[in-house]
Parts: C-alpha cells; structure tokens; sequence
C-alpha cells in the first residue's frame, strides 16, 4: 500500500512539474490579469482548474487588463499558452 501511495505522488509531482512549464509559457503580464481576474469568474486565484473550466469568462474579464498591460507583440501567444495549459490542467 505505501509502494502505490509513493508512486501516486511522484505521478501527481511529475504532472504538477509539466503543468508549471506550461504555465511559465504564458506571458506575467497576462497572468497578473488572468489572476486578477479570477474573483469574477467565482475562482480562488490558486484554483487554477477552476479558471480553466471558467476560461471563457475568464478571457472576457482579463481582457482589457491585459490589453494595457501586454505590449502588441506578446497578445498573439498568450491565448494558445492558456489553452495548452488548461489542457493539461484539465487532464
């Protein structure tokens, strides 16, 4: 039993790692936004499931955040970077 235990937690790790780098690929000015967004969308800003199961709501409420805040170059990648992590935030 504490053999499945161990290996239950080094999957859970190891999924947690994956969902971090693809975290990181999401612009910081883009998460501020996302995060300041999530009370809207009724999510902790931890709740990183949460958000991504709101994400439509989420994108409508970060929008002009992130428009001010996110230089023109770096708006294009950060709505196919929330997807690849909800992705697997959602697995």
């Amino acid at each position: 039993m504490k053999f499945a235990a161990i290996i239950l937690i080094a999957v859970a790790a190891v999924s947690a790692q994956k969902c971090a780098t693809e975290q990181s690929k999401i612009p910081a000015c883009a998460r501020t936004c996302l995060d300041g967004a999530a009370s809207k969308v009724s999510c902790a800003t931890s709740d990183e499931a949460c958000k991504c199961k709101a994400k439509d709501n989420l994108k409508t409420s970060a929008l002009a955040c992130v428009k001010g805040a996110c230089s023109g170059d770096v708006i294009p990648s950060i709505s196919p970077a929330a997807e690849a992590f909800c992705k697997c935030v959602l697995a």
